[in-house]
């Protein structure tokens, strides 16, 4: 079964592209790139034409391998997402019509049987014309089309220019305000942690390398190296996550109706075989697997988080989740995991009691932490921040139908 991923914008196409250089994450979901410039679409690595969305003002939607696609797909949106829905909104029947082709046949109508899809995954920039433009109508298509989970990577722009800052941070809530109606739960990735940085498009790229890291970890680590717990001596600490967990616990209720949280995203992963372990003498008197100091790894996991947050501040988190991710090795040998630290150090980031401890394996020799810790936005500090800024620039605007 295709899992459907979405990357919207040159931002949002940027993160798809550095989740699938994992090649495996192919055999997880078809991933689909819309954005309104080709020359951002040809930066793309990873994901190839036939997997391409474009936004043209003469068509509407075209797909990427139409015979003078970039002729068509000649420009962005700069950063003003209400040009984007001039084109969107007019062409949104076609672009319903167009997901629903890849999502039931796959790229380019390839696909004999009809499929279907049990979530989707968006990913974009809030702050800009295009993906902030773009991403509410696409969450309301798939929301119509199949009424399925959605789930949002989010990214806030950064304060590096103070005035462009105003506009970009009154973009990000706009956004994060229409998609509201749509989504289940918000993963936000904070460009302030960047924006005081020198050389900032080289740490952008690493930046979307680290997060697509974080994504690959929870979903294919759960899907296609999922364990039997059963067959674990302490699987019964741990829990057989899905992408429902994921979703779940990004996500609260009020008044007895799902509403989307806004959570954070960090992961810290080491090495657990040293090089000495290579050498055919040592390999045969030792597993060359080390023990791991999960403490360390947890607080490197929450210093990395995806979102600066006080460190008074992360207990308020409602709800989080926990991904391990470990070589069949730590599976036998229940002394060289501690679980115990892991289940008690989570504990005291959960204001609602919701834990989810979720235990998967990897060919690869290092051991991952991934963490998602669930916050209401008004427990937010840089949510607050952003709105604050949004305001002003509405103020100073003159605009009177700001949706804060």
């Amino acid at each position: 079964m295709a899992r459907t991923f979405i990357g919207i914008g040159q931002c949002g196409s940027a993160i798809l592209d550095a989740i699938f250089a994992e090649k495996n994450m192919f055999q997880i979901a078809d991933p689909i790139v819309i954005n309104s410039d080709v020359n951002d679409l040809k930066k793309l690595k990873n994901i190839g034409s036939l997997y391409w969305l474009g936004i043209s003002r003469a068509e509407g939607f075209i797909e990427g391998t139409t015979k003078g696609f970039g002729e068509f797909v000649t420009g962005g949106f700069g950063n003003y997402p209400e040009n984007a829905e001039e084109i969107i909104a007019p062409n949104y029947e076609k672009l319903k019509a167009v997901l629903k082709e890849r999502i039931e046949k796959g790229p380019g109508g390839r696909g004999k049987e009809k499929r279907a899809t049990p979530f989707a995954l968006l990913a974009l920039g809030t702050g800009g014309g295009t993906g902030s433009g773009t991403a509410p109508y696409v969450a309301r298509a798939i929301k119509e089309l199949y009424a399925i989970p959605v789930l949002v990577i989010a990214v806030l722009p950064g304060s590096r220019d103070a005035q462009e800052g105003d506009h970009l941070a009154w973009n990000a809530l706009r956004c994060i305000q229409n998609l509201s109606e749509y989504v289940d739960g918000f993963i936000l990735v904070d460009n302030e942690k960047l924006s005081h940085k020198k050389n900032i498009e080289y740490y952008f790229s690493k930046y979307n390398t680290y997060i697509a890291r974080c994504i690959n970890d929870l979903i294919a680590g759960v899907v296609i190296e999922k364990i039997d717990l059963s067959t674990v001596p302490f699987g019964g600490e741990f829990k057989d996550i899905d992408f429902n967990d994921i979703v779940n616990t990004s996500s609260f209720q009020s008044n007895g109706e799902n509403r989307p949280g806004f959570a954070a995203i960090g992961r810290a992963s080491t090495q657990v075989r040293n090089l000495a372990y290579y050498m055919p003498v040592i390999s045969k008197l030792s597993s060359g697997y080390s023990s791991i100091d999960v403490m360390e790894m947890l607080e490197q996991a929450m210093v990395s988080l995806s979102l600066e947050i006080d460190k008074s501040d992360l207990e308020n988190a409602m709800k989080n989740l926990v991904n391990v991710r470990v070589p069949d090795y730590y599976l036998e040998h229940e002394d060289r995991l501690d679980t115990k630290t892991i289940k008690k150090y989570m504990e005291q980031y959960s204001t609602t009691g919701w834990r989810i401890f979720g235990l998967s394996r990897t060919k690869r020799d290092l051991v991952s932490i991934t963490v998602l810790l669930t916050f209401m936005p008004n427990e937010l500090r840089r949510l607050l921040e952003l709105e604050d800024t949004a305001r002003k620039y509405a103020q100073k605007k003159g605009i009177d139908n700001y949706p804060l």
